[in-house]
């Protein structure tokens, strides 16, 4: 048997710490069988008795949003074949149907709040069907079960693989049918939680909640910020180098909880009752039985990233534009009245006309902190940058030589670098004019050759017959005028563009003049 995670997830570590829990509740039963007659009458006043009893009140309370997912392939491992060698397909509600691919997921609140999504790990829908879309070759299809038995079939909305997060709509009729009693969950601020704080986990572990009730587990954040080591997978193929995930520069919470194969898309819930995570594989070595695992903590970054899932959009990561010496940089000596050791990350070039640049940064800058959170090496500023929208205005502190230095710097957006990064069911901006603009940075395969980056926007795609489609544009110019004033985000072209009756002059970074008519 194997799961969704059969394929080795991107979420692989080094378990480093296990739970004390065990041990703590040892101690305060030997300590309690010493206790007198009297004391054990009391055992319901005493605080372990009442820790638990919140502990089953929380679990109660959510359970009912945690599902179960099956990932079914249209081959002969739906069907089994009877002693009179009749061929039968399985259904996923029968009690004797185990998936040999499974994984869990959360009930949050869709776009429309009489739909409820499903949110879960990419890892473990990868190559699920689409929404909208039949199967497709070797696609598999998605059933999902809730609390009570209950379940339907289920299409990949949106998902995003570089954060390794997707967003999946259930079957409509189903929804429709008013039976299902669903109750989703919000998702919590992951933002003010700490290390040493308790998390519960409810999932699908070894697929065993496909009976419609979710299984629990308890445990310490054990660490913030942490990184997974490169997948094995990625070492043997050179291919596979080029997409890492966002994760890889430090998002995810280590917990001291064992997560068994099915806990991918498990819920994380603190002691006050709120979704503040999700858990996406274990962590172990080949050949150790006992593993820890990670969760995906809903901070701000992580809630703009479901935000755009929800809404079936492509999601859209913060880009700055710099090459950089990844190694911490150690300061140990006093400099302008610092007397103490600073950390930060060099900036070896910031190229031209990228964010960096446009933002005064220049090569040898050490950046020392953004927004207010300080950067020890080079994967802090990758990730605090990533996890920002395209547009944000981020304030920077570096060090030029001897001086302090306050920028401020309007991030891009990442190049999207291979096409199956977008799996989206609507398209995030309406082409105006026939025209659909990106950012400039938004497209690597459109960048021009050898890579450069170039003002204003990029047109990325073109509606056959339309006003721009006749005005002789084409797909990778970049827009650096509408009507005479700069544009350099999508927003400000939208902007321009709408307010603008008649005709549309727009200039290209090649110095052409294009006429686009009104449609």
């Amino acid at each position: 048997m194997r799961s969704c995670e059969s394929t080795p997830p991107v979420f692989k570590a080094v378990s480093t710490a296990r739970a004390s829990l065990r041990g703590l509740l040892i101690v305060v039963l030997a300590f309690g069988a010493c206790c007198s007659t009297t004391l054990l009458a009391q055992a319901p006043a005493l605080p372990l008795v009442a820790f638990e009893k919140s502990v089953q009140n929380l679990v109660e309370r959510n359970q009912g949003a945690i599902v179960s997912i099956a990932r079914v392939r249209p081959s002969a491992t739906e069907m089994i074949v009877g002693p009179d060698q009749r061929v039968t397909r399985l259904d996923p509600l029968d009690p004797d149907f185990v998936p040999n691919e499974f994984a869990s997921g959360i009930l949050i609140r869709g776009a429309n709040p009489q739909e409820p999504v499903v949110l879960t790990c990419y890892h473990a829908v990868r190559n699920g069907q689409r929404y909208g879309q039949p199967v497709k070759g070797d696609q598999s299809r998605l059933f999902v079960t809730f609390a009570g038995r209950k379940g339907c079939w289920a299409t990949v909305f949106a998902a995003d693989p570089r954060s390794d997060l997707a967003v999946l709509a259930l079957d409509s009729g189903a929804l429709r049918s008013g039976d299902m009693n669903l109750t989703p969950l919000e998702l919590g601020r992951a933002d003010e939680m700490t290390k040493g704080q308790f998390v519960l986990l409810l999932g699908n572990p070894y697929a065993i909640a496909r009976d419609g009730s979710a299984s629990v587990t308890m445990g310490m954040i054990s660490n913030m910020t942490r990184r997974p080591p490169p997948d094995p997978l990625v070492a043997r193929d050179d291919s596979r180098k080029a997409k890492p995930t966002i994760h890889y520069f430090g998002t995810l919470w280590q917990v001291d909880a064992r997560l068994s194969l099915g806990m991918s898309g498990a819920a994380a819930i603190n002691l006050n009752g709120e979704l503040v995570g999700m858990g996406s594989s274990l962590a172990a070595l080949d050949g150790y039985e006992k593993s820890s695992g990670f969760v995906v903590p809903f901070d701000a970054g992580v809630r703009r990233i479901v935000e755009s899932l929800i809404r079936g959009e492509e999601v859209e990561y913060g880009f700055l534009g710099v090459s950089l010496n990844r190694a911490p940089v150690v300061i140990p000596r006093a400099i302008e009245g610092y007397p103490r050791v600073l950390y930060g990350t060099q900036v070896e070039m910031a190229y031209p006309y990228s964010p960096a640049w446009n933002g005064r940064i220049e090569p040898g800058d050490i950046v020392l902190e953004i927004g207010g959170v300080r950067i020890l090496q080079g994967d802090d500023l990758m990730r605090e940058v990533g996890l920002k929208a395209p547009g944000t205005v981020v304030p920077f502190k570096v060090l030029r030589g001897q001086q302090e230095l306050q920028l401020s710097v309007r991030l891009g957006k990442w190049p999207v670098d291979w096409e199956d990064q977008i799996v989206a069911s609507g398209a995030r901006r309406s082409a105006l004019r026939g025209l659909t603009v990106d950012y400039s940075t938004g497209r690597w395969k459109l960048l021009p050759q050898p890579i450069r980056f170039l003002p204003g926007v990029l047109v990325t795609e073109i509606v056959a017959e339309s006003a721009g489609s006749r005005a002789g544009l084409h797909v990778g110019d970049f827009i650096t005028e509408v009507n005479g004033q700069p544009v350099g985000t999508p927003a400000e072209f939208t902007t321009l563009v709408t307010a603008a009756a008649g005709k549309l002059k727009l200039t290209l970074a090649d110095g052409r003049q294009v006429t686009v008519e009104a449609e």
